[in-house]
């Protein structure tokens, strides 16, 4: 694994885009509103999921080049 000085994380979950509240249909019945807020909810799960293998497989690639320098 390697990476560039370019590599940065998506951080577009945290400004208002095209799900944002300003695009909530006023006509949306309840079971609509339910099941959207439900699949809001799995995507970001799933976003946070990758973001945290991401950040997790960045700490072992620091501890496992840390553990050749020091070997």
């Amino acid at each position: 694994m390697t990476l560039s000085p370019n590599s940065q994380m998506n951080l577009s979950c945290m400004r208002g885009g095209p799900g944002s509240e300003g695009s909530i249909d006023p006509d949306e019945t309840p079971e609509e509103r339910e099941r959207r807020e439900k699949d809001r909810r799995a995507a970001n799960n799933a976003r946070e999921r990758s973001e945290k293998k991401h950040i997790f497989s960045i700490v072992k690639f620091f501890i496992f080049t840390l553990f050749q320098i020091t070997c």
